[in-house]
């Protein structure tokens, strides 16, 4: 009788897959926020360097709507981050469902095979003691009928 493996218990395809693509995205994740960092911190040390200089009216003026544009620059830097985080979690749940969903396949297929090996079992049986099997059959009929009838 050969020993049954259920998928859960190799390593498939879809596992290493799945861990590829979310070490992958944590990642590509880590690098966006870098570069968004060091876009930032170039633009505010652009900021500060106008600053630093005699500045008059006109100069007033760029230096505000620079600092405004940086504002905006980090308002979105911050909105984008949030996005990345969320879909950080969104990732890690569909990962944790398609985990559940192979588990509850790997289950069902292990008692389906197991039903099918018990019938195989009655089967064989059946065939190879007809006698006894009808008197189990005819003994668990009575039973029923004995434990049915009474109120």
């Amino acid at each position: 009788m050969s020993r049954m493996v259920l998928p859960s218990q190799r390593e498939g395809p879809r596992q290493s897959s799945n861990l590829f693509f979310k070490k992958l995205w944590n990642h590509l994740s880590i690098r966006v926020l870098l570069n968004q960092t060091r876009l930032r911190r170039m633009t505010m040390a652009s900021t500060l360097q106008k600053l630093n200089n005699n500045p008059d009216a006109a100069d007033l003026s760029e230096q505000v709507e620079t600092l405004r544009n940086d504002l905006a620059t980090l308002t979105q830097t911050v909105a984008d981050l949030g996005k990345a985080k969320g879909d950080d979690a969104v990732a890690a749940a569909q990962f944790k469902l398609l985990d559940a969903r192979d588990k509850a396949a790997d289950v069902t297929e292990t008692a389906r095979l197991q039903a099918m090996e018990l019938q195989n079992k009655a089967d064989t049986f059946i065939k190879n003691q007809p006698d006894t099997a009808l008197g189990i059959a005819a003994g668990g009929g009575f039973l029923v009928e004995f434990f049915g009838s009474r109120k």
